[in-house]
């Protein structure tokens, strides 16, 4: 029987960093801002988080990462690295341990440091794949199958790439503060057929914090608390594009992920008003709107 967050767990504050190539600004520098501005929303004092979870893909240190750059020692410091996911596993996990009575106060983090460079692929053994595969080629793939199964065309790509920029020119924070019109989205250079330019995200520098606490403990922080309804998380194999049977239009792991958040929430995706969607490229945000139910 899943855990009822609504009644264990509260966010009672965030923070976040600037987002862009942020060359004069180390990994800790990135930490310590967002983690500052989480604790500062929360009222909350650093010595009262009792563990914390940091996600992110490109460090190579462990837990250490966050303990160091906030001179926080002696409680658990756990790295969480879920590829795209491990902001989101690294609050999961933060919810999860509340609501299992393990602790009263903790602190979820994500950052990535982009623009001082990636990591080495890691050896793997596909005959094609492991030749020239990068993530615009993927997700390239994806389109082109969508393109052809559906009968969609790069305006369809475009208006997300629109519709984003649009919202990034009213958020401070954002990396891009641009409009982009239609035109401007099908003109750009082509970075592998159909996805040009401002069909893909930018590498980024950045962080964000939470504070997570028992829902019992909320009038401590705040009046105005988030109420985690459900968090859903499913692996299935790391690399789906190496199997004959997958499609291309969708993600399995969505999916489930998206059944298992919708059930503990006791929700559809009908009551659904609004979605925050992963958009490393346009056509993602797409097949997003498909594996989460919103479409069809």
């Amino acid at each position: 029987m899943p855990v009822d967050l609504r009644k264990k767990v509260a966010i009672v504050g965030v923070g976040c960093t600037q987002f862009g190539e942020l060359y004069d600004q180390s990994p800790e520098d990135l930490m310590c801002d967002a983690v500052g501005e989480a604790l500062a929303d929360a009222g909350c004092a650093r010595d009262r988080i009792e563990a914390a979870w940091v996600g992110t893909v490109m460090s190579t240190f462990g837990g250490d990462a966050l303990a160091d750059a906030l001179k926080l020692f002696g409680r658990p410091m756990t790295r969480v690295q879920n590829y795209c996911a491990s902001g989101m596993d690294a609050l999961r996990n933060a919810c999860l341990a509340v609501a299992a009575g393990m602790y009263d106060v903790v602190l979820a983090v994500g950052f990535e440091k982009m623009r001082d460079g990636g990591f080495a692929r890691p050896n793997r053994s596909h005959p094609v794949l492991d030749f020239g595969e990068r993530a615009p080629h993927i997700f390239a793939l994806s389109a082109n199958r969508y393109f052809a199964k559906y009968g969609a065309t790069k305006k369809t790509l475009a208006a997300v790439a629109v519709k984003n920029h649009r919202h990034g020119l009213k958020s401070p924070k954002a990396h891009l503060r641009m409009e982009v019109t239609e035109e401007t989205v099908l003109r750009a250079p082509m970075i592998y057929s159909p996805l040009g330019l401002f069909d893909c995200c930018p590498t980024t520098d950045g962080a964000a914090a939470a504070v997570v606490c028992r829902a019992d403990l909320v009038r401590d922080f705040t009046d105005e608390p988030v109420w985690p309804l459900g968090i859903g998380l499913a692996a299935v194999s790391g690399q789906p594009y190496y199997k004959p049977s997958f499609g291309y239009v969708g993600f399995e792991a969505t999916v489930r992920a998206a059944e298992q958040a919708y059930a503990q929430a006791r929700v559809t995706p009908a009551d659904v008003d609004f979605a925050e969607v992963h958009d490393c490229f346009t056509i993602t945000e797409i097949l997003n709107y498909e594996d989460l139910g919103f479409c069809g």
